[in-house]
């Protein structure tokens, strides 16, 4: 597969092309992975992938030709052959397939029902340079997971959401889509193999109208954000600063939601409003506007004056090494004056963080060559040594439960691991914490 492509790149330049155009037949790849579920551990899988490569990975993302452009990628490469690979991998020509549309949901619905969803399709359609390509698709429909193009419909074999699989039934699970109703307990027994891997850092961000146009941070009490997101605080005027300064100049408040069945939704239901783990919870307001994934969300905080929403950290603080850079016209927000970082979460100071679960059935287990690609990736990732660091992938921390926890598992500013877990359960406080 590789010389087929190298083959096409020679002839692109031989007649004075600089793209770069695939060759039809991707059915020598000896390894097939599909992914999908979490937009949020995009990030990481793309930081990942890479580190299994005796080349340089290729990257592929859908790109719309019409309508809405769906969160999907690819990504290929040349296996090392080195020794730190299983040996049923090691050397083959390998894609993964990521589709993050949807969020969560679909790391748990299509395994759980049974039900093909759409993927991404790698072939010569797909144009570009530099190990970056795209892939044009039209008239994208997630509700009825349709479109036009470089889609195809195919069987999810490992699945990734951002909160336990258990989480997405009643208002986690969204209505009329391909996925049907909610699962029964019976079909969500067919996930068999539930793994938590890392911990994901959450934070709030507002646009940048709220702080003045120019603060980069705020500090808002997590009962104030509780009244903000289930619509008791409609205007930036009733809402308390939390360092006791006053309140917030008036201005209405515009909350970004991300669709139902996203795990970064069910995650903010569960921290702020018990969703999922209380008798009686409060609500997440419903809006008119939803994101299917997030960076949907973060361009709908960025894009209103007013607005507030939820996503994971992304870009690392300054005070973790990282740079003030935070995405376009947003500033984020320090719950009850702690900064959401990476350290602070692994050190137990600041707790909008959850464990990812990797979700897989009898498919994956079928598929012995996929089945050992999808094991040593989530090797990687329990791995404190091993997984993506915080420069590569800002939200990511590791979890005590894994392999090569140093003694002190903040030490390591790139790669913190948490001092407690919540053992798979987001209702759960995190054993170990003060």
């Amino acid at each position: 597969m590789r010389n087929l492509k190298i083959a096409a790149a020679v002839a692109a330049t031989l007649v004075g092309g600089s793209a770069f155009a695939l060759p039809a037949n991707t059915a020598s790849y000896g390894v097939n992975l599909v992914v999908s579920g979490s937009s949020a551990f995009k990030v990481s899988f793309k930081a990942v992938f890479p580190t299994m490569c005796a080349d340089t990975a290729d990257l592929y993302t859908a790109a719309a030709t019409s309508g809405a452009t769906p969160d999907m990628l690819a990504m290929s490469c040349t296996l090392k052959n080195d020794g730190t690979l299983p040996a049923a991998i090691a050397g083959k020509t390998a894609i993964a397939y990521y589709r993050s549309e949807g969020g969560s949901v679909f790391g748990v619905g299509p395994i759980a029902k049974n039900v093909q969803i759409d993927r991404l399709v790698v072939n010569s359609s797909c144009t570009g340079t530099n190990h970056s390509f795209t892939c044009p698709v039209a008239n994208w429909n997630l509700n009825a997971d349709t479109g036009t193009g470089n889609l195809v419909k195919d069987t999810t074999l490992l699945g990734i959401s951002d909160v336990e699989p258990a989480q997405f039934i009643g208002g986690n699970w969204p209505s009329g889509t391909l996925l049907g109703v909610q699962p029964t307990p019976a079909q969500l027994a067919n996930i068999t193999n539930i793994q938590s891997a890392i911990a994901q850092v959450f934070a709030i961000y507002v646009n940048k109208s709220v702080t003045g146009g120019s603060s980069t941070t705020v500090s808002i009490s997590k009962q104030s954000l509780t009244s903000i997101f289930n619509g008791f605080y409609t205007d930036w005027s009733q809402v308390p600063k939390a360092d006791g300064s006053g309140f917030f100049s008036a201005g209405a408040i515009n909350v970004c939601n991300r669709d139902v069945g996203s795990g970064t939704r069910a995650g903010a239901g569960i921290y702020f409003e018990g969703v999922g783990c209380s008798t009686a919870p409060y609500q997440l307001i419903s809006t008119p506007t939803i994101n299917a994934s997030t960076g949907a969300e973060i361009s709908c905080i960025g894009g209103t004056a007013g607005s507030v929403g939820y996503a994971n950290i992304q870009n690392l603080p300054v005070s973790a090494g990282g740079t003030s850079a935070l995405p376009a016209n947003t500033s984020i927000v320090w719950i009850d004056g702690v900064e959401p970082s990476p350290l602070t979460a692994a050190t137990g100071n600041y707790d909008y963080w959850f464990e990812a679960t990797f979700n897989s059935g009898s498919a994956l287990a079928s598929h012995p060559v996929e089945n050992a690609m999808a094991t040593y990736l989530i090797g990687r990732l329990q791995d404190a040594t091993t997984l993506p660091g915080t420069t590569a992938s800002p939200s990511v921390i590791a979890l005590p439960v894994g392999v090569n926890v140093p003694t002190l598992p903040q030490a390591d500013n790139s790669h913190p691991v948490a001092i407690g877990s919540r053992s798979g359960n987001s209702c759960q406080a995190p054993v170990g914490f003060n």
